[in-house]
């Protein structure tokens, strides 16, 4: 069943030789894109040390109200930023506020790629995450798997 679900589904992958997008700052139905890819980041810090582009694409993404589900992975750890998640948290919470009060849902499946070891504290960023709105996951697969689902669900 899974397989027949994902397999309608568009994934426009931005890797080079795979598909690329012909411009990965268009919308494209249903795609997944890296914010680190040398695209976005030449000249600048991976978003996992400076999240202001994942923040920036987050808003700019969740202007269309159409838009069923935001897929994204925060990484903890020594290398990230210290505190990757105060700006996600607000704005995860005010765009579901904003799409709640149309009648319409916005499911942020968030994966949390870290453990209790790293600087920033696994269970608090988690909670602080799911207390926004966010719904967590284990691994960069699930998160793909159910953002797939839920694209193609009704509304």
């Amino acid at each position: 069943i899974l397989s027949g679900i994902v397999d309608r589904i568009k994934i426009y992958p931005n890797k080079k030789n795979i598909l690329p997008l012909d411009d990965p700052n268009q919308d494209h139905e249903h795609y997944i894109i890296d914010l680190g890819n040398d695209y976005f980041t030449e000249g600048k810090l991976h978003p996992m040390m400076n999240p202001q582009l994942r923040n920036e694409w987050i808003i700019k993404e969740a202007e269309d109200d159409e838009v069923r589900v935001i897929l994204l992975d925060v990484v903890l750890g020594y290398g990230s930023h210290p505190r990757p998640i105060d700006d996600l948290t607000n704005i995860i919470a005010a765009i579901k506020k904003r799409f709640n009060d149309k009648g319409r849902h916005l499911v942020f499946v968030v994966h949390l790629c870290g453990t209790e070891k790293d600087p920033q504290g696994y269970q608090e960023q988690k909670q602080i995450l799911e207390k926004a709105g966010a719904v967590l996951v284990d691994s960069s697969t699930e998160a793909a798997m159910l953002s797939g689902l839920i694209s193609v669900g009704k509304n």
